[in-house]
């Protein structure tokens, strides 16, 4: 059961072919896209309740209909991220460049409606940061900042973020990650 399921994200989990097929594939249909936003609706609720296997299945169902959908692909850049940053998981399909494609194409699809995801940039930011991308990490942190001034999480990241800079001496605009 565990490898089936295994082979299940593998196969759903693969944002290239998600945007691929969102590329070749006719547009979803009014009726199409509201199944979608439900499904992604559902998805960010069981994530709420920490219900990760749940809010993935959902927010699958919800590319499977609509391969744009904003919310899903936040939903599993989340859970993708925290996965990968908690070892809780060693389910390569819940990588780290995984949770930043998907969280990157949240901020492509849907420009205009950021305010809608104030957590994005700050989970970037830790996905850029676990995997040393350390200039990324800062200036994700940065954007988390702008979009919600009271991010206590954004801004202790970045005051972090300071105090590692000046006590190592080290400038991220020479960083080559």
């Amino acid at each position: 059961m565990a490898a089936k399921e295994r082979n299940r994200q593998s196969r759903l989990l693969d944002v290239d072919d998600v945007v691929s097929t969102s590329t070749t594939r006719i547009t979803p249909n009014n009726e199409e896209r509201d199944k979608a936003k439900a499904y992604a609706q559902q998805a960010k609720q069981k994530l709420a309740k920490g219900h990760f296997n749940e809010a993935v299945k959902d927010a699958e169902l919800a590319l499977q209909t609509d391969p744009r959908n904003p919310l899903a692909h936040y939903v599993l850049g989340v859970v993708c991220r925290f996965f990968r940053t908690s070892q809780q998981n060693n389910n390569e399909n819940l990588s780290l460049e995984r949770a930043i494609r998907h969280l990157t194409l949240v901020a492509q699809i849907e420009p205009q409606s950021l305010t809608e995801y104030p957590n994005l940039y700050y989970h970037l930011g830790i996905a850029n940061e676990y995997l040393s991308k350390h200039k990324e990490a800062l200036q994700c942190y940065n954007r988390a900042l702008e979009l919600d001034p009271k991010s206590q999480k954004a801004r202790i990241k970045i005051e972090l973020y300071h105090i590692y800079l000046t006590s190592t001496k080290r400038d991220l605009t020479a960083d080559h990650d």
